[in-house]
């Protein structure tokens, strides 16, 4: 079961991923923030699943769900960094 959620995170970190960064406008960024980070992302359910997990998985697979969780919003932090640069280049 761990293995399946792990690659579950896995595509889903590389799917968020892959979609912010096609983003071209910051309106649009931050719908797709809300797609993948937001209180209904996939994510979110994933992390509502821990506390049926054993203590080992939960700790495993929660500290895998949270660092994708920050690689997803550093991915978006520098998409809206860019974005804002372009426009002002505008």
């Amino acid at each position: 079961m761990s293995a399946q959620i792990l690659e579950k995170l896995q595509r889903f970190h590389e799917e968020a991923a892959q979609v912010i960064e096609q983003v071209e406008a910051l309106e649009r960024l931050q719908e797709v923030k809300a797609q993948f980070l937001g209180k209904k992302s996939e994510l979110t359910e994933i992390l509502k699943t821990l506390g049926a997990l054993t203590p080992d998985l939960r700790k495993e697979i929660g500290e895998t769900a949270n660092r994708i969780k920050g690689l997803i919003g550093a991915i978006e932090k520098e998409r809206e960094k860019n974005l804002k640069q372009a426009k002002i280049a505008r």
